[in-house]
């Protein structure tokens, strides 16, 4: 019986740098996890206000996946894999001027920008990764590089419980006090709130440099050329909506990530409403989540 290959030789180092891909686009989006409890700290947000960066980040995917997808198909994956890089880093950067401003509007578009990034290096990284090799073994290969994204969920939220949360939390008493306490920069209180805000975008710039990084890479190496289902034929989107199960497909996807952004999104907040923890102890239950998630 013939052994099907999981990988060929010559494809080894592209299988890495693209499974790179898996771990990087998992940093922000569960590092929103942590920003939503921050930024009701720090920008003093409802939950339904820090909840809008769930919107702007999955709002970047759905403007741009089909897009994504036509620029692919014309230019192929590695400069769509490239855009989708650079367009992740400026969002990153953007958390600099948005961080110094205080403004929340700022970060949104940060947030917005980075999912319009990501939703290039999703799409090219699972099609490039699936035809990366035999077809016999496509799925064993894209299980395989997809393993690597909750390891990058456990990073994200590592970084953002050791580096962005202080572990300073006042109570309102605390605050009212801070606020009678006049200071060049206003009071003691506007003065926190700053630092908090300062917090967050050091994190974020070394993302951004991170993903340059292996932008460098990927613009520096000869991918090989795969075959695809669609070579040689021109597809429709009316097409789509012959297939039942295509249908079942989009509500299945829309149900799981509902649940998964609402339980992630908010467990941070949920366990210091019920419970004693501090915010890093919460972040430490959201690590171990992830730990799960991923076994």
């Amino acid at each position: 019986m013939k052994q099907h290959k999981l990988i060929a030789p010559e494809y080894i180092f592209t299988f890495i740098l693209i499974t790179t891909l898996f771990f990087l686009w998992a940093l922000p989006n569960v590092l929103n996890d942590v920003l939503i409890k921050q930024f009701q700290k720090s920008l003093e947000l409802s939950r339904f206000e820090a909840g809008l960066i769930q919107t702007a980040i999955k709002l970047g995917y759905f403007c741009l996946a089909i897009p994504a997808g036509l620029f692919m198909q014309r230019f192929g994956y590695k400069q769509g894999i490239l855009t989708g890089l650079l367009t992740f880093a400026i969002g990153c950067f953007l958390f600099y001027p948005a961080a110094s401003s205080g403004v929340y509007l700022i970060f949104l578009g940060g947030i917005f920008i980075i999912g319009s990034g990501l939703s290039f290096l999703e799409l090219g990284a699972n099609s490039y990764i699936a035809g990366l090799g035999e077809s016999a073994t496509s799925a064993r290969r894209l299980t395989l590089a997809q393993s690597f994204n909750p390891i990058g969920g456990i990073t994200g939220v590592t970084l953002g419980t050791l580096f962005i949360f202080s572990g300073n939390e006042p109570t309102r008493e605390q605050i009212a006090e801070m606020k009678m306490q006049i200071t060049v920069g206003g009071n003691a209180y506007t003065d926190f709130l700053r630092m908090e805000n300062a917090r967050v975008w050091p994190t974020y710039l070394v993302i951004g440099l991170l993903v340059l990084v292996v932008a460098f890479l990927i613009w520096r190496t000869k991918f090989p050329k795969i075959e695809t289902a669609s070579d040689g034929q021109k597809g429709s989107y009316r097409k789509l909506f012959k297939f039942p199960h295509w249908y079942g497909a989009v509500l299945s996807q829309f149900f799981y990530l509902g649940a998964q952004l609402g339980t992630w999104s908010y467990l941070i907040t949920y366990v210091q409403e019920n419970s004693p923890l501090t915010e890093k102890q919460a972040g430490g239950l959201l690590i171990l989540y992830m730990g799960i998630f991923m076994i």
